[in-house]
């Protein structure tokens, strides 16, 4: 059928035609310097290469670079040369690594609005089998100011106050691959979010699922835990009007929607201030969470037992959605407050709020 075989040393090389499959039986014939002549047999199984090579993905800050974004690939059987990766149109620079994956960078430069990319992957393998991969990324510089930060599929927005910006912190979103998603993802989609790197970054920040019309009062949201390999609940806030779910958080890593138990799950708040009473050590905060119905200018301020103000927390203006701040226990002088009663004051869409915390010390 056209195959044709020849031994070099030990090793035999099989010539086989495009189209052939099944099992082929090659006679050998070998002689010895002696002359001495010996004949086999070997059964060949012959199977056609039709699958295209498939691509995991990993989007991560370069660990040196703090501009750089590190696209990393791992394909799924050999190729025959490195894929080609482009971001934008724009072919990249890729490096092959030692432990058979590939990885490219590109650079976000410092400053950038909220940009939405796409990555592009191909690469063929040794079937001469072409392989494509494709991944939208959300990007913000979050360094200097606070942000609403959307995913690339606007079904989820991380909302950042400007107390909770920090040098070098750049928010990176996108959707994980429905492949490459944790086990018992029961079919949601499961979103990487990233701060700092890799390091949790402890200012508080709001985590916000636009809920599916499947969603119901058992709905919120889930972390992966891959100590655990399992998912785990977070505390969740819901917003019957405008279909949010939402959870601060304070840590990269995965997060999806999913089943939870109905004690996971409460309405979104006016103003809630916790924990209260509040024991202040030096690496503690008070958070205060609270949600906005529509956009605007929002002032959350800090006042002793006599009235007397004492810090201010957000001054900004704001999106739809629910957001956490944090008070450290420290005044607009920068001094640690006593111990004792302060009122939280939050105004916003022409609302006021106070709630009353105890600091202890």
């Amino acid at each position: 059928a056209g195959i044709t075989a020849r031994l070099e040393g030990t090793r035999l090389f099989v010539s086989v035609p495009v189209g052939q499959s099944g099992t082929r039986l090659l006679p050998v014939t070998v002689r010895d310097p002696q002359g001495n002549m010996a004949e086999a047999s070997i059964s060949v199984l012959i199977e056609q290469d039709l699958r295209a090579p498939e691509f995991s993905l990993t989007v991560q800050r370069h660990p040196v670079f703090s501009e750089l974004i590190e696209i990393v690939v791992m394909p799924d059987e050999e190729l025959v040369e490195p894929p080609s990766i482009r971001v934008q149109g724009q072919e990249l620079e890729v490096v092959s690594r030692s432990d058979s994956t590939y990885a490219a960078s590109f650079v976000h430069d410092p400053g950038e609005d909220l940009q939405f990319v796409e990555a592009v992957v191909r690469g063929r393998d040794r079937g001469g089998n072409e392989g494509m991969r494709r991944q939208e990324i959300g990007l913000s510089w979050v360094d200097q100011m606070g942000e609403n930060v959307q995913s690339p599929d606007l079904q989820l927005m991380l909302n950042i106050p400007d107390s909770a910006a920090q040098p070098g912190q750049m928010a990176i979103i996108y959707r994980v691959h429905p492949d490459e998603v944790p086990a018992g993802s029961e079919g949601e989609s499961v979103y990487s979010i990233d701060l700092l790197g890799g390091r949790a970054w402890g200012a508080p920040v709001t985590l916000n699922f636009i809920a599916s019309t499947k969603h119901n009062e058992m709905q919120g949201v889930l972390e992966w835990n891959e100590s655990e390999q399992r998912w785990e609940p977070l505390p969740t806030r819901r917003d019957d009007m405008t279909g949010l779910l939402a959870a601060p958080i304070d840590k990269p890593g995965l997060y999806r929607v999913g089943r939870v138990s109905s004690d996971d799950v409460q309405a979104v708040p006016n103003l809630l201030v916790y924990p209260n009473p509040a024991i202040l050590a030096d690496a503690e905060i008070i958070r205060v969470e609270y949600g906005l119905m529509l956009p605007g200018f929002v002032r959350i301020q800090i006042f002793n037992a006599l009235g007397q103000y004492v810090q201010t927390v957000v001054d900004e203006f704001q999106e739809v959605g629910v957001w956490s701040a944090g008070w450290n226990g420290v005044d607009h002088e920068g001094s640690r407050v006593a111990a004792g009663v302060y009122f939280i004051k939050l105004i916003a869409g022409g609302q006021r709020y106070h709630r009353p915390v105890i600091v202890l010390r």
